[in-house]
């Protein structure tokens, strides 16, 4: 029993061991790996959109670095043209983003980038109109500065979200990687985990046979020692009775019989005596006094009679009908009817 035990807890501890090592890609958690996977690549594909919202923001602003940074707003002749191409851009992101609200929700990147392109369009034209009514050359210059400082550190905040994105990509990429192997690794897994489970329940069964045989043993033991238990011996195996004793089927044939016919004739005469109909002329004279001049019988018609032949012939040829039936339906499906018929001849020989 020890030495059974002492397997037994070296298999367990194999199986601990095993499930500690290879803990992120056991069989039960293959179907929360996969929840993990799908949604790993549902937000690899948000910051994939996020990633190219921000890269179209970029352009934009480059673009708008560059018009600020060629003093646009210093010439009065091109200002008309810049305010009608900004108000024109301006009411495109208007548009643009009335479509975006209604296909998406706020927190939406795209409406958040189309909410950003509305805003700096809004100031730069308010910028150029201001410009170009009144020719401020230092002030135009001190404004252009500002706005170039503004749109730069714009860029600079972009390109800042798109290394933070890519890092984040890099770091949801490797956990994809990550999930993958852990699923790919989980069939090799499941056998070596089933191998040790199935020596674990080997030994456990073998030490539960041991330890119960040990206890019985222990408790005839003890029983033995208080003079408590008996032994039998079996000196010759029990033998079929070759023929019925009990019950005597011919004396339970014959009281079926003969109570039958006691409990029909009984039952007979109780109905003649709760019946208080008037039968023969003797029970007529017992009650009028009188004695009847003549007796009619009852007198039958042709019809009835030829009736009650019919109902007897029919009565007699289903009752041989019943009888081959069941005597076919006996031999078929029962027992053979010569068979039969010894059997019952032996049985009550």
């Amino acid at each position: 029993v020890e030495t059974l035990k002492k397997e037994l807890e070296t298999t367990e501890s194999k199986v601990a061991t095993f499930k500690e090592r290879y803990a992120g890609a056991l069989p039960e958690h293959m179907e929360m790996h996969m929840n993990l996977l799908q949604q790993t690549a549902m937000d690899i594909k948000e910051i994939d959109r996020d990633y190219k919202s921000t890269q179209e923001e970029l352009r934009y602003l480059d673009v708008e670095l560059a018009t600020a940074r060629s003093g646009i707003n210093k010439r009065l002749g091109d200002t008309p043209t810049a305010t009608f191409s900004s108000e024109a851009e301006l009411n495109k992101v208007k548009l643009e983003l009335e479509r975006a609200q209604s296909l998406y929700s706020e927190s939406h990147p795209t409406v958040k980038s189309l909410k950003r392109r509305l805003e700096n369009l809004e100031k730069t034209v308010a910028a150029e109109n201001a410009g170009a009514s009144v020719v401020k050359p230092k002030g135009a210059d001190i404004e252009t500065d500002l706005m170039v400082a503004k749109v730069q550190t714009k860029i600079d905040a972009a390109k800042a979200r798109l290394i933070s994105l890519d890092e984040q990509k890099r770091a949801l990429r490797q956990k994809v990687d990550d999930l993958q192997a852990r699923i790919s690794r989980s069939p090799e897994v499941e056998k070596g985990l089933f191998t040790l489970m199935r020596d674990y329940e080997n030994a456990k069964s073998k030490y539960e046979e041991v330890k119960s045989k040990q206890l019985n043993a222990k408790i005839a033991e003890n029983l033995e020692q208080e003079n408590k238990a008996e032994r039998f011996t079996m000196v010759e195996s029990p033998a079929f009775p070759e023929k019925p004793i009990k019950p005597n089927r011919k004396k339970l044939i014959g009281l079926g019989l003969f109570g039958a016919i006691a409990i029909s004739f009984g039952f007979v005469f109780l109905l003649e005596t709760i019946n208080a109909r008037v039968r023969g002329a003797d029970a007529l004279e017992a009650i009028t006094k009188i004695r009847p001049l003549v007796t009619v019988p009852y007198i039958y018609t042709q019809a009835e009679i030829k009736r009650k032949k019919h109902f007897y012939r029919y009565l007699i040829i289903g009752l041989v009908a019943f009888i081959v039936i069941s005597s076919i339906i006996v031999h078929l499906l029962v027992m053979p009817l010569d068979i039969l018929f010894v059997k019952l001849l032996n049985r009550f020989a």
